[in-house]
């Protein structure tokens, strides 16, 4: 969900929150029908008021499409055999990457996302690493050892692989501090 879209959830969620008490009030009595009347006989015809209406449709609306559009279609990468056609998601790859990740020394925690190109996949990491690693190498022998990997297991071909290296891991527990 893209930062629009969030935005739009929240105006919808407050628009919601704001019905809401605006009937519970009706429900119990403590606002009346007449009141109501005339706020809403103050309203008739106020350009602002319809513009404001608008937009909430239009999130309402987009909101409806995001919950009822579809699933997990088109986030993987597909290619045709003589048999037949094959399908890997992405939650796949990023799996395995992350397996492929955990069996190199000197890395500790990652998060993995991976993107459809042309010529495979484009693979981003965000990486804490242990503070003794030379962190050019330990990225190079991770960058080459998920494209060996997923070629091997997968038959897919990686573009790119985008290392961050977010943090660098603190000592292990068991060193002494001289």
């Amino acid at each position: 969900m893209g930062f629009l879209d969030r935005i739009l959830l929240l105006v919808a969620m407050l628009s919601l929150v704001f019905l809401s008490l605006f009937a519970l009030l009706l429900a119990f009595g403590l606002l009346s029908l007449e009141q109501l009347g005339t706020s809403i006989a103050y309203l008739y015809g106020r350009y602002d008021l319809g513009l404001v209406a608008l937009l909430l449709l239009l999130a309402s609306l987009r909101l409806l499409y995001l919950a009822l559009g579809r699933r997990g279609q088109g986030r993987g990468i597909s290619s045709r055999t003589e048999l037949g056609e094959l399908k890997i998601s992405f939650a796949a790859v990023e799996n395995l990457i992350q397996k492929t990740v955990r069996q190199v020394k000197g890395a500790r925690e990652t998060k993995v996302r991976v993107k459809g190109t042309p010529g495979g996949v484009a693979v981003k990491l965000h990486l804490v690493v242990n503070p003794e690693e030379n962190v050019p190498a330990l990225s190079k022998m991770i960058q080459e050892a998920i494209c060996e990997q997923v070629r091997e297991t997968m038959g897919i071909e990686v573009d790119e692989v985008s290392i961050f290296i977010a943090n660098i891991g603190q000592e292990a527990l068991g060193k002494k501090v001289e």
